[in-house]
């Protein structure tokens, strides 16, 4: 997780440094998803057979990094978010006695939280994509290592959906608006939920609560159905 993690933050440094184009962002997610899978990290579902997990931890892998993109469109909240998710897996890892996932998530967490003291708004320090693409890949990756139930218990399947159900969501709303304006999906735009609390009037601070709020909101009902 950490070398491949690293390998999504390069590749974020790049396009900070000169922006990529869409299909070579996307070639960059390929690339390190593929070496996470050679390195064995991937879904572990029963009875669907080894290359359908493969292709849902693609799915996965690059669905949760371009969701992290999508949310740092204000101060603070890809930060915020990240936080949040990070300790509830940190919360499901430790219940389930997962000392080497909790550690790391906890480390995520912390190291974050060092960085959002200065990305609250008004921001000092800006994440740009090398930040919200190690994020959301990294993320991806941690749910996919962490054994939430026995295989009995197949309700905790949608534990880390709903966990980082708030970054999903905010995405498949952002998809579905430009598909209903007749936008290509990956066009930028001004149809964020964050940007329309903003254009509602709301402050950025109060945009920020709001939107942190949903995403502790959907991450307690992720650890809660774990335990279900």
């Amino acid at each position: 997780i950490i070398i491949t993690s690293f390998i999504m933050l390069l590749f974020g440094l790049i396009d900070d440094w000169r922006e990529l184009s869409i299909s070579a962002k996307f070639l960059a997610q390929i690339v390190a998803a593929s070496l996470l899978i050679f390195f064995g990290v991937k879904t572990q579902i029963v009875n669907i057979g080894n290359l359908a997990n493969i292709i849902i931890t693609f799915i996965w892998v690059l669905g949760i990094t371009n969701s992290f993109n999508h949310l740092d469109v204000i101060d603070g909240l890809a930060a915020g978010t990240a936080i949040i998710v990070s300790l509830a897996f940190f919360t499901v890892s430790f219940i389930n006695r997962d000392i080497e996932t909790a550690i790391l998530s906890l480390a995520l967490a912390g190291a974050v939280l060092g960085f959002l003291i200065y990305n609250l708004p008004p921001a000092k320090v800006y994440m740009g994509n090398a930040g919200s693409h190690f994020l959301g890949f990294i993320l991806a990756a941690i749910a996919l290592v962490i054994s939430y139930a026995p295989i009995e218990r197949k309700i905790a399947l949608f534990s880390p959906l709903l966990i980082l159900g708030f970054p999903i969501f905010d995405t498949a709303f952002l998809i579905f608006v430009r598909l209903m304006k007749k936008n290509i999906p990956f066009k930028k735009s001004n149809d964020h939920l964050a940007l329309r609390f903003l254009a509602l009037g709301y402050s950025g601070k109060k945009t920020l609560l709001i939107m942190l709020i949903w995403s502790l909101f959907f991450s307690l009902c992720g650890v809660l159905v774990s335990q279900v």
